[in-house]
């Protein structure tokens, strides 16, 4: 089945303003996610009649290199987080009458984005009729993520594509059971020169939810088809 999947998540992390319903929890709530920029709201703040202030904050690292603030107080805020790390980000209310609640906290766990190794391969051409007749073999597996989204296919002039290979679109999701999904892909070089075939692809990793790692290639290197030979008669 084919899915979408977008490449920026805004996630809503619930931070309870009161002190009574803060000092409940016996640990803090958490949050898994990798390098990129979300959004933090408080839940139910107290607005009217007479409005509390909210002020925001994070213990660990430093502002501007393991992570920055948009805003340190209001009813929302968003934070970049630029380094992998463990961080503890908290919001405190102050209430109409000047009295200060206790913080309520999340651990956010930062994980780098996702990597992987780009892949290559040389094949002969499929030649109907040959003795060799190449397919692509590689699997995304070797790749080293734990899912992908398919983003383009370069093949240039002169290459044509076998009636039975992967039928991909842009920004299809695929998961471990299809890491073979171009592995039995072929095609014929009708020039007189090698020629690649370009996949591209964008890694995901389960710790990352929906933030995409860096695009990577899948480079197939045609050779030319080789065709039968004439033979002469004396």
């Amino acid at each position: 089945m084919k899915k979408n999947l977008n490449s920026i998540a805004i996630v809503i992390v619930t931070l309870v303003a009161s002190f009574a319903a803060t000092s409940a929890f016996a640990e803090d709530p958490t949050q898994g996610l990798c390098i990129s920029s979300f959004t933090y709201e408080i839940n139910s703040p107290v607005t009217d009649p007479n409005p509390s202030t909210y002020t925001w904050g994070i213990d660990d690292g430093t502002s501007g290199t393991d992570w920055t603030m948009t805003a340190t107080e209001g009813t929302s805020t968003e934070v970049d987080w630029k380094v992998a790390g463990t961080y503890r980000l908290w919001s405190q209310e102050t209430n109409s009458y000047g009295c200060v609640g206790p913080k309520g906290y999340v651990t956010v766990t930062v994980s780098d984005r996702p990597t992987a190794t780009p892949l290559s391969n040389q094949i002969c051409s499929a030649t109907q009729g040959a003795t060799r007749v190449d397919v692509v073999t590689l699997n995304l597996a070797d790749a080293g993520a734990t899912r992908y989204a398919f983003k383009s296919l370069t093949r240039p002039e002169g290459i044509t594509p076998a009636a039975g290979n992967a039928v991909l679109v842009a920004d299809q999701i695929i998961e471990s059971g299809d890491f073979d999904i171009i592995a039995n892909d072929a095609y014929t070089n009708t020039t007189n020169a090698p020629l690649d075939v370009v996949y591209t692809f964008v890694p995901f990793s389960a710790t990352c939810g929906d933030i995409a790692g860096e695009e990577f290639t899948v480079t197939v290197t045609v050779y030319p088809e080789v065709k039968a030979p004439t033979i002469k008669l004396f």
